[in-house]
């Protein structure tokens, strides 16, 4: 009998845990999905001055943008890459004149699988990668 409660009560610690933990993971991705939202704007307004992304030099204007807007420090790293909430830099790709692809490597830390929080400007949400 007291075998069947340990495994009972070890069965309702290890769920609560799990919980707790997709939870938190669910947390950090929207996290990352706002951040990722900041970038859109920055990058849309960018667009929108300049009528074009293709002299857009990437990481350094994202930092002094995030700075500036008094952004979460945490979302860049002592090289100044903007990261994900797993402190991955994220990754953006200009994809026509106004138009791009913003990529975070999401909770495994790889880019191209399906953990992969990808933001597209074309359709203006998000997309499984």
């Amino acid at each position: 009998l007291w075998t069947l409660v340990g495994c009972l009560v070890i069965s309702v610690g290890a769920a609560i845990v799990l919980q707790e933990s997709k939870a938190t993971k669910k947390a950090k991705v929207e996290i990352t999905r706002v951040w990722e939202k900041q970038i859109a704007d920055f990058l849309r307004r960018r667009a929108a001055e300049s009528r074009e992304l293709t002299d857009f030099d990437g990481q350094p204007i994202l930092q002094s943008a995030f700075i500036d807007n008094s952004a979460k420090p945490s979302c860049v790293n002592s090289r100044g890459e903007v990261v994900d909430y797993w402190k991955t830099p994220i990754q953006i790709r200009i994809v026509a004149q106004t138009n791009f692809i913003i990529r975070a490597a999401g909770p495994n830390r790889k880019f191209g699988d399906d953990d992969d929080i990808v933001f597209d400007s074309v359709s203006d949400g998000f997309a499984k990668p």
